[in-house]
């Protein structure tokens, strides 16, 4: 679409949705080559992070004014949570992509502690070399979704461990843990600085600090109660991630783009493709 666009040989406005350009895969190479090519010729460029937004446009020689932040969403409603939370005897993290950093998570867990991990083959791979003699560590891939909110409802604490990667990584796991009302363990990456507040609506931890993150978990763990607050305005801060709110800010672009009501599909034929 992008290769008809930039020939001249579309005319209705592209609007692309990044979830991976930055990915360190499309950096270098041909790859690069080729997204530098097309990639002007997008309309408008949807990034889920400022960290993306400010990084896009350089790596790619693209317009600023074609560039826009919406935030990643999640559904309220259905990560409303279904009863108690924090009942199970492990701790729960969760997550797939090179953004990850588990070997940090695994020298941090206090002794004794269970510690459940939901990802993908390529992380799996990763906790199995880095986990301890001894340690209680279950890795499961593939959850389906009602079942992962129950693992998150019952889990004694979610923690979210990210490294500083160029793209957007943890958002899902830490909008619906905080749609759950759930004061989760998060890594204060680049990426993360529009999603949370340090000690208002999440635990902050620094990147890769083993000694920061094993400190901040001990402390939830010992006295979940005095974090209970975290968790409330979680519950009302994560409204302006919803779905809905998701929907509108991409109509406002589409309509910017078109000139006429997005959500009117006749006149307004905006192709969205995620990239």
């Amino acid at each position: 679409m992008l290769v008809l666009k930039r020939l001249g040989l579309l005319r209705t406005p592209v609007l692309l949705v990044n979830t991976a350009l930055m990915n360190k895969r499309n950096q270098s190479g041909k790859r690069k080559k080729m997204w530098s090519l097309v990639l002007p010729a997008a309309d408008a460029i949807v990034s889920l992070s400022t960290m993306e937004v400010d990084a896009t446009w350089r790596m790619f020689g693209l317009r600023q004014d074609r560039q826009h932040l919406v935030n990643m969403l999640v559904d309220p409603d259905y990560f409303s949570p279904s009863g108690p939370l924090g009942t199970g005897d492990y701790c729960l993290s969760a997550g797939t992509n090179e953004g990850r950093d588990y070997p940090t998570l695994l020298k941090a867990l206090p002794e004794g502690q269970k510690l459940l991990i939901v990802t993908d083959p390529y992380n799996a791979a990763i906790v199995e070399k880095n986990k301890l003699p001894g340690q209680q560590v279950e890795v499961k891939q593939a959850v389906p979704i009602d079942q992962l909110k129950k693992l998150y409802e019952n889990a004694k604490a979610v923690i979210n461990p990210i490294g500083e990667v160029d793209f957007a990584s943890g958002h899902t796991i830490l909008l619906e843990n905080m749609a759950l009302g759930r004061p989760i363990i998060v890594s204060m990456v680049r990426g993360m600085k529009d999603y949370f507040e340090d000690g208002v609506t999440a635990i902050g931890v620094k990147p890769y600090d083993v000694d920061d993150m094993r400190r901040k978990l001990t402390a939830y763990l010992d006295a979940p109660e005095k974090f209970a607050a975290i968790g409330r305005r979680a519950r009302e801060w994560v409204q302006r991630f919803s779905a809905q709110e998701f929907a509108r800010k991409l109509l406002e672009i589409a309509e910017a783009l078109t000139g006429k009501p997005a959500g009117d599909a006749v006149t307004a034929k905006v192709e969205v493709k995620s990239a």
